[in-house]
């Protein structure tokens, strides 16, 4: 208990270390206890939300220690291993064991497990817990037949024909004491836990199992005055573990609206109970540190106790906002995903009508769920989940959560209309304003226009004006540019002219000192030399010269 802070659970079960906070079970822990002391085999049912794993957690659990039985708790939701091996497994390690012959017989498991607390032996005893996973999770029929098989053997105690037979082969191994030990039967009790609405799945093992329904207690809800024990003393228990909330007590009117909200003919929920609970701790809690003019609705007696009033509560219509805020809470901590987490319960998980409905989990994740969404209200229990048809179905886990649920999908409902009433107005001033800011813009791009026109009618005069000027200075420098290219051209013609003049010179000297072949180069070159100046009379001189000399000498 050093951890526990709540004095009420809330939507979770009570644990073992809680035993000191669970009431209004006395009788049924007792009752119950009993009957796992004197028999061998018990098999414990109730409705969903009854309150069976607190029962065997909080109220069976502490008295079985006192008897020397150490409860081993076994669940079957692992379909990656047989059920056989699941229980191995599991059994070895709560016993700190290693297993090196893994076909040993769950009789010879036993048989050899030895568990003392304090020098003295304590007798194991199996919870099986949530029995039914091994008919709803699509076990193999094979694997859960051999479970049951030598389920049987622990049952009854007898030895297995296996063991007996391979004790008889080698019957020389054994001594006189170790076969004396061996035929008797292993030190165990077995309890199997299941909802009652699936108590008939063990048809199944009434073969091999014949006792199996022999010892059944089945647990039912709470009555007034177990309900009203439930809600009173855990308030009132002492003790320096309870951090959040001093010891506090409850009116007459404050009890009197409290059961009048959560019993139905004359019976009561565990699950609504301590939710009410709960809510009503946290209230304390947060109105001491936040809002005094709710913490002073407290009374105070004589020894300085507070007491809760009808008004701190806010009476019948406050118990019934504490069941509806589980809901709310639920989906506030959601945080982004809330509006996935809400369509999922209000649209697919409630009949038109109000009521609750089972759907397969293909079908919520169609409808816009996320594995992630149905795993977190499994585990905050706003829904159950059963395997059927080698799937899930998925409903919520009480009927008392379908009121609150239908009124704030009311209230969101009628938000959703208020919001879209106000989207649609919105947009149509805001329609209203772009039309206006439109018109406006409008307006200041005509005034924009003429004033560009009548820019651009000047700008075209001046721009003509300004093509027209560089037309005429164009024309102008073209001429220019002409003359200028005329008179180098002359120079260059009068310069190469020379140069072929004293060309034609030197060949002339050359043949008149008959040097011929010099004298035939040079005028070559000469020529050359006016090859950009062909309408000289020298180009034309020179080329019939040469043609004259090349006949002359050839």
């Amino acid at each position: 208990m050093s951890n526990l802070i709540y004095r009420y659970p809330g939507p979770y079960p009570f644990e073992e270390a809680q035993a000191d906070l669970f009431f209004g079970r006395d009788r049924e822990a007792k009752e119950l206890f009993y009957m796992i002391a004197a028999e061998r085999l018990v098999v414990l049912f109730a409705k969903s939300g009854i309150g069976k794993t607190s029962l065997l957690q909080a109220g069976v659990t502490p008295k079985l220690r006192q008897a020397n039985i150490e409860p081993i708790t076994i669940r079957f939701n692992d379909t990656s291993k047989s059920p056989l091996q699941i229980f191995k497994d599991t059994f070895c390690e709560k016993t700190n064991q290693n297993i090196d012959n893994q076909d040993i017989t769950l009789w010879e498991l036993l048989k050899n497990t030895k568990l003392t607390q304090h020098d003295e032996a304590q007798t194991p005893l199996l919870v099986l817990d949530q029995f039914e996973e091994l008919f709803t999770l699509n076990f193999n029929l094979a694997a859960r037949l051999e479970f049951f098989n030598e389920l049987a053997y622990l049952v009854s105690g007898d030895m297995p024909k296996s063991v007996f037979k391979r004790i008889a082969k080698n019957r020389h191994a054994y001594s006189d004491e170790q076969m004396r030990d061996y035929e008797k039967p292993p030190l165990l009790k077995i309890v199997i836990a299941l909802r009652s609405d699936m108590l008939h799945y063990l048809d199944e093992i009434s073969m091999p199992i014949p006792s199996i329904l022999r010892n059944r207690y089945q647990l039912l809800p709470l009555k007034d005055n177990a309900a009203r024990e439930a809600i009173e003393k855990p308030a009132a228990a002492e003790g320096e573990n309870f951090k959040i909330t001093e010891r506090f007590g409850f009116t007459p009117n404050a009890m009197q609206d409290m059961m009048q909200v959560l019993s139905k003919d004359n019976e009561v929920e565990s699950f609504q109970l301590q939710l009410v609970c709960r809510c009503i701790e946290n209230r304390i809690l947060f109105s001491k540190l936040y809002d005094k003019e709710i913490f002073d609705l407290l009374l105070t007696d004589e020894s300085g106790l507070k007491l809760i009033t009808d008004g701190f509560i806010g009476k019948k219509e406050g118990i019934q906002f504490f069941i509806e805020s589980f809901y709310r809470e639920v989906l506030w901590k959601l945080n982004a995903d809330v509006g996935e987490g809400q369509q999922v319960i209000e649209n697919q998980l409630l009949t038109d009508s109000g009521r609750r409905r089972s759907v397969d989990k293909e079908t919520l994740l169609e409808g816009g769920a996320t594995e992630q969404i149905l795993a977190y209200f499994e585990q905050e229990r706003l829904l159950r989940k059963e395997p059927r048809m080698k799937t899930y179905y998925y409903e919520l886990s009480h009927d008392t959560l379908v009121e609150p649920i239908l009124k704030v999908k009311k209230e969101r409902l009628e938000n959703e209309k208020y919001e879209n009433e106000k989207r649609e107005k919105d947009a149509a001033k805001e329609q209203n304003r772009q039309e206006e800011s439109r018109r406006k813009e409008a307006e200041r791009e005509q005034n924009k226009a003429r004033i560009f026109s009548i820019f651009a009618a000047v700008g075209f005069c001046l721009a003509l004006f300004a093509a027209l000027y560089a037309r005429q200075q164009t024309k102008k420098a073209n001429k220019q540019t002409e003359i200028a290219e005329q008179a180098l051209y002359q120079i260059k013609k009068e310069r190469q002219v020379n140069i072929a003049k004293q060309l034609k010179g030197f060949g002339d000297n050359y043949n008149d000192n008959n040097k011929k072949d010099y004298a035939l180069k040079t005028y070559q070159q000469a020529l050359d030399s006016l090859k950009d100046f062909q309408d000289t009379p020298l180009y034309h001189e020179l080329k019939d010269s040469i043609v004259l000399f090349q006949q002359k000498y050839k």
